[in-house]
């Protein structure tokens, strides 16, 4: 069916996604920036995120 073709497809996509962060990971070594909320750290991204659209 189309929609398992077009699922599939997602899923590499998604596999390839992975590959590519996983070669800049290794690549910027201890220069890489986490492309999500570090551990122990949401309370602090919520604050920051918070302040930042209060001000609009």
């Amino acid at each position: 069916l189309v929609l398992e073709a077009i699922e599939r497809q997602m899923a590499h996509y998604a596999y390839h996604v992975g590959q590519i962060v996983y070669m800049g990971k290794q690549l910027k070594d201890n220069n890489w920036k986490s492309l999500s909320i570090p551990k122990g750290k949401s309370e602090k991204y919520l604050q920051v995120m918070l302040e930042k659209h209060q001000d609009k």
